[in-house]
């Protein structure tokens, strides 16, 4: 899983590398103190799956990063490192995969990376394209961490969490008969 880094510290670079290198099949390709830079590299490559990104950043910030990459199919999934505990909530708006509050211990770290992994496990057979018409029209709904319904296409964006908790619910009531009203 190809991971990139943006943060305006370049301490946080060198420590989460560090972090992350523990982890067979993640690879950091890029590390970028401001956003506009993370956004040219991605319009570059398309193949990086994670980008771990702080809130508080110059040239714009991290939550900006994060809606404009939930605007666009194909962009990696962001995880928010940051010191801002009041922005978990806007995070997870948009779709965000995980919320680090800095100091982040090896430990945390392990269960968001397992959680990136799981995520892109169940996508995988959807990707490929030489898969059979009934696994690459394969719809996935995961759960945790964060509600994401996907296929090859990309992942559902919502308008809003409400939409996405309608959904979730519709999706488990489904079959089953609504009460009478009267």
């Amino acid at each position: 899983m190809k991971v990139m880094l943006v943060d305006d510290e370049p301490v946080m670079h060198l420590i989460m590398r560090k972090m992350l290198e523990k982890y067979d099949g993640l690879e950091v390709v890029g590390t970028f103190s401001d956003a506009p830079s993370a956004t040219a590299f991605l319009k570059e490559r398309e193949d990086v799956d994670l980008a771990f990104v702080d809130i508080s950043m110059p040239g714009g910030s991290g939550l900006s990063f994060a809606a404009q990459m939930d605007r666009e199919s194909g962009a990696p999934r962001i995880v928010f490192v940051t010191s801002h505990k009041d922005y978990a909530v806007d995070a997870f708006e948009l779709s965000a995969l995980d919320y680090l509050v800095k100091p982040v211990t090896q430990e945390r770290l392990e269960r968001t990376v397992h959680r990136a992994l799981e995520s892109r496990k169940a996508l995988g057979p959807a990707k490929t394209a030489d898969a059979p018409a009934e696994i690459r029209d394969r719809v996935t709904v995961s759960a945790l961490g964060d509600f994401a319904v996907q296929s090859e296409r990309g992942r559902v964006k919502w308008m809003s969490g409400k939409s996405a908790e309608l959904f979730a619910y519709l999706l488990l009531s489904r079959g089953r008969e609504s009460p009478a009203t009267g």
